[in-house]
């Protein structure tokens, strides 16, 4: 049985935005149907001879993690700086900034003739500072908007590249006596990038769920209770997300699966200013696209 405050609904700050929930979950599903109606008539982009277009918009979307992508290796390390604002109870919304710093690692590894366009690995540096609000809508339900708006810098072709990704989400976590918790999650984001020196654009829509469960451990770390759990991750892209293109080949990514695991505190405890809580270990597969990806919380 889960436990619930109920008087809490009735006082509840954003009693608007509950009502229009299912619209919003409608709205979302309606834009992810239009979105793959109309990627249907998309043509491929012709390329020169000697044209090898690449996508950096996996430093927004995927995180830190190593990733092999028909045959391309993508390693990327991300420093996570957030700060937050303010926490969100029953009774107010929350905010969080964050100015995440990425370096990447890509390499191509597995056809000789692309050895005179990659000589080395390419190294990248991204930043992407942006925000997250987080609403609740009862003791159950929170929406969270997000955006981030940044640069990469790739040293090996000298190029500046703008990234940017907006997004909402919904979020229910359960809570049960047993000390168990239980969350699903969907949402819908944009990723785009302008590659200056190449004029090369990218655009595409992400349509997200997944379900997270936790169980206490019976051990305690740092005066917190200690929990353990398994999660599940879909992600949608459309249209497909051209990660890189050549008349040769292509590296594609339309589905993508993540299973995996995870351990924290049941409550935060900041050490020496940074906020500890979580950290967790996933596998994503999807058509041509394997790898390992690390990270905090679960991803929705």
């Amino acid at each position: 049985m889960a436990s619930t405050d109920r008087s809490a609904i009735q006082y509840l700050r954003y009693p608007q935005l509950t009502a229009l929930l299912p619209s919003i979950l409608t709205l979302i599903a309606l834009t992810l149907c239009a979105t793959v109606a109309s990627s249907q008539d998309l043509e491929p982009v012709p390329f020169d001879e000697d044209d090898f277009a690449v996508s950096y918009s996996y430093a927004a979307v995927m995180g830190t993690g190593t990733y092999k992508i028909h045959g391309r290796r993508i390693t990327m390390l991300q420093i996570p700086v957030a700060i937050t604002q303010r926490e969100m109870t029953a009774e107010q919304f929350g905010m969080k900034w964050y100015l995440p710093v990425t370096i990447g690692y890509d390499q191509v590894n597995d056809n000789n003739w692309l050895e005179n366009i990659f000589e080395e690995e390419l190294v990248t540096l991204t930043a992407m500072p942006g925000f997250e609000a987080q609403l609740p809508l009862d003791d159950v339900w929170a929406l969270k908007p997000f955006g981030k708006l940044g640069g990469t810098y790739d040293f090996t072709r000298d190029e500046f590249i703008v990234l940017g990704v907006v997004g909402l989400r919904a979020r229910g976590t359960w809570r049960y006596d047993d000390g168990s918790e239980f969350r699903w999650g969907g949402g819908l984001q944009v990723a785009g990038e302008y590659q200056f020196e190449t004029y090369v654009s990218h655009g595409f829509t992400i349509f997200e769920t997944g379900i997270d469960y936790r169980r206490d451990t019976g051990f305690n770390l740092l005066e917190r209770k200690v929990n353990a759990g398994i999660y599940y991750h879909f992600q949608h892209y459309t249209p497909i997300w051209d990660i890189a293109e050549t008349p040769i080949r292509d590296s594609e990514i339309q589905d993508l699966h993540e299973f995996g695991i995870s351990v924290g505190l049941k409550r935060p405890r900041k050490i020496f200013g940074f906020s500890v809580e979580r950290v967790r270990l996933g596998y994503k597969t999807g058509t041509g696209f394997e790898g390992w990806t690390f990270g905090t919380d679960f991803p929705i």
